[in-house]
């Protein structure tokens, strides 16, 4: 959910619309900023992705710089769906209240901190 969550916020909030993914060090400093998994690095979080089939891809460009990532639409196969928003990037429809995008990604959840590293990884 966190990884799908971040790159559903990455594609959404790109004012250009051609962002298409996150890169996974992106993803592992926001869990580092949230005090999560601060022992692990990129590979350990890549590996642990793949295991749980979610696609990494070897090279992404984002922003002019090109690294591994998870791209929206070998996310979407694999889920064999569409991404899902999360919860604060669900307008409002109430009549006459805009709110702005949220500044930050979004968080990962409490349960992240207890996976373990995949197996072989240090």
């Amino acid at each position: 959910m966190f990884v799908e969550h971040n790159v559903a916020y990455a594609v959404r909030t790109d004012p250009k619309r051609i962002r298409r993914g996150v890169h996974t060090d992106t993803l592992l400093k926001i869990l580092h900023k949230a005090g999560m998994l601060n022992d692990w690095t990129e590979p350990m979080l890549r590996r642990k992705c793949e295991s749980l089939r979610i696609p990494v891809r070897t090279q992404m460009s984002i922003k002019g710089r090109n690294y591994y990532g998870v791209h929206v639409l070998d996310l979407e196969q694999s889920l064999g769906r569409a991404v899902r928003l999360p919860p604060q990037l669900i307008p409002d429809l109430t009549p006459n209240t805009p709110t702005a995008p949220p500044a930050e990604p979004p968080a990962p959840p409490p349960d992240i901190a207890h996976l373990q590293p995949p197996a072989g990884i240090s």
